[in-house]
């Protein structure tokens, strides 16, 4: 997690290096406002647990297939409102905001059976076990992104951007749940999920974006961007998976003048 913050910040000083580079003149000649709409698409693998027992072997073989038939998913979609600065130079713009995303992650058995076994305690001669249907977990986060963006050719109609942009989000609430295969044993939800591993409370990206502006200069407008590649610096947003540093996503916004 520290290092995360670390590169995190780092990538705040190369978005104000970009700042500087591209506004010549520093005053502010315009403002605007907007919201935004994204999603992002991170790339992983399941997490490998010894407690987790595929259904269609239990009391067989404990080997690499017990996880063929589980199986996880990972999604990610935010949401903010964002301000704009525009100086004189008319191709550079620097937004900042407050961003809030979701990530939703679960662990979930896809055969016919319908759940997995979790393992409780194991003896010699004992094994004690429930019956998972789904995992789920949701965390939320607030953050503040810090975007600059350059337009490659003189403001028209449809103006091609790109954008360096960087976001450090804390995350404010988690909620975990355990459905299982049966009602007498929810009693072991908090026993279920104390085996798992603890997920960071800070989440950190970095992204280059090449988008469209769809409006005129100094007018209400609308941008469709297409991120890649992100940066993950917190790779631990889940329980259920290995996240990968990289990935794809896509924003879309609205800004008007103030």
């Amino acid at each position: 997690m520290k290092k995360g913050i670390i590169v995190s910040l780092l990538m705040y000083f190369l978005v104000v290096s970009f700042s500087n580079t591209f506004a010549q003149e520093k005053s502010i000649s315009n403002m605007t406002i907007g919201v935004e709409f994204g999603t992002d698409m991170q790339f992983f693998e399941q997490t490998t647990y010894s407690f987790i027992r595929s259904n269609n072997i239990y009391g067989n073989s404990y080997g690499a297939s017990s996880y063929q038939t589980i199986a996880t998913s990972l999604k990610n979609w935010n949401t903010g409102i964002k301000v704009g600065l525009i100086t004189k130079n008319p191709r550079f713009e620097l937004f900042s905001g407050i961003r809030y995303t979701n990530i939703k992650s679960k662990m979930y058995d896809n055969s016919s059976m319908g759940y997995f076994f979790i393992i409780l305690k194991q003896e010699e001669q004992t094994t004690e076990y429930v019956r998972v249907i789904d995992i789920n977990q949701s965390s939320n986060y607030l953050g503040v992104p810090i975007e600059a963006s350059f337009f490659i050719s003189k403001p028209h109609l449809f103006t091609p951007f790109i954008k360096l942009g960087v976001s450090v989000n804390y995350r404010i609430s988690l909620v975990e749940e355990v459905n299982f295969y049966n009602d007498a044993m929810n009693n072991y939800k908090s026993d279920v999920l104390a085996k798992f591993n603890e997920t960071d409370d800070f989440y950190s990206t970095g992204y280059f974006s090449l988008g469209i502006r769809i409006g005129q200069e100094n007018k209400p407008n609308v941008r469709f961007e297409f991120k890649a590649p992100t940066f993950y610096f917190s790779k631990n947003t889940s329980s259920f998976v290995e996240a990968s540093n990289y990935g794809i996503g896509f924003q879309f916004n609205f800004q008007m003048p103030i």
